[in-house]
């Protein structure tokens, strides 16, 4: 008898849709947070055939990693070395290439164990200057470090490198509270100084160091507290 699912009918067809188009039973099963053999029974009481094994590396992959793909074949990386990536063939490469119009090169970077190429600077760089991602071709994200500095405060905060620089520019490098510039350190590397912002409204009030910033965290932003601590402060101060 096989197991009582708990998917609703429209997870269950979306399942179904996720496996028509290639993910393994096992990937369904940690997606849905339920057993590869609960995959496998919605699958048989739906009516679908199980794919082999041996042909599971020709089946479409999803189009939300078309994109990734061109991205990939645009900065150099050749067919083979998509497919590696992606672990399918160069025949589905080479069709998601074609169904998109995309125009053919004579020569590619070829497919490393070593380095990889920048989804947006477009430099080929050592896979440590990638940070690590299990869920990720090579096991590294798609940003060098270098860019993914870059890439952070622009999707957080809405500040584009030119504006991070400007602002680091005005406050000429150093803390907009103490003063100083920043002397933490992570994995032996100066941290840069912290993007602090005003929770409620997420403007951008200013850069911190992260001495600062977590002092300012610890006060929850409020000025009645902030007022507190220098009359305390004050009050020890001998005379």
């Amino acid at each position: 008898m096989a197991r009582p699912t708990k998917l609703t009918n429209e997870q269950q067809k979306m399942l179904i849709v996720d496996y028509k188009i290639g993910t393994t039973a096992r990937e369904l099963g940690k997606g849905y947070g339920i057993g590869e053999s609960t995959v496998l029974n919605i699958l048989v009481r739906n009516g679908i055939k199980r794919r082999k094994a041996a042909r599971q590396r020709n089946l479409i992959l999803p189009p939300a990693q078309h994109y990734k793909i061109i991205g990939e074949y645009n900065r150099g990386l050749s067919e083979l070395a998509i497919s590696k990536l992606y672990g399918t063939s160069r025949k589905v490469i080479s069709g998601i290439l074609t169904d998109h119009n995309i125009q053919r090169r004579p020569t590619a970077v070829p497919y490393s164990d070593t380095h990889r190429i920048c989804y947006d600077c477009g430099k080929e760089k050592l896979l440590e200057k990638f940070a690590k991602s299990k869920n990720q071709p090579q096991g590294r994200v798609y940003r060098c470090k270098s860019c993914m500095n870059k890439y952070q405060p622009r999707r957080k905060y809405g500040l584009s490198h030119k504006d991070l620089s400007e602002l680091m520019a005005k406050q000429h490098s150093v803390c907009a509270i103490c003063g100083q510039p920043e002397t933490m350190k992570r994995r032996g590397t100066l941290q840069r100084l912290a993007i602090d912002h005003d929770h409620k409204t997420g403007k951008v009030r200013g850069l911190l160091c992260s001495k600062c910033n977590s002092a300012l965290g610890y006060f929850n932003d409020n000025i009645g507290h902030v007022k507190n601590a220098f009359k305390y402060l004050k009050s020890g101060v001998k005379k």
